[in-house]
């Protein structure tokens, strides 16, 4: 049976009330590789999470979450590289 490992790091939501919680999830195993680690993410704001949707795309061979308004038409508000954030090397 496997198990996985969860890494949580978070930041603060748009409205600065709350924050974003985004976990880095990989294979429990000592040779886990990077195309197995994936990502899930929450808004943790009463407010924000009415008005936001979090998304995960690729721009460049690089990963990111990206926080827009839920109206389609207005435009990305946040857009942060999930590899290095989940690193520690971003806020």
């Amino acid at each position: 049976m496997s198990t996985t490992d969860e890494v949580d790091r978070y930041q603060p939501c748009p409205c600065d009330c709350g924050k974003i919680r985004i976990t880095e999830c990989s294979p429990d195993h000592p040779y886990a590789r990077n195309s197995q680690t994936w990502y899930t993410a929450e808004i943790i704001c009463d407010t924000c999470i009415e008005k936001y949707q979090i998304r995960e795309t690729q721009i460049d061979d690089k990963r990111y979450i990206i926080l827009g308004p839920n109206n389609p038409g207005e435009k990305v508000i946040k857009l942060t590289n999930i590899d290095m954030f989940c690193r520690g090397l971003t806020k």
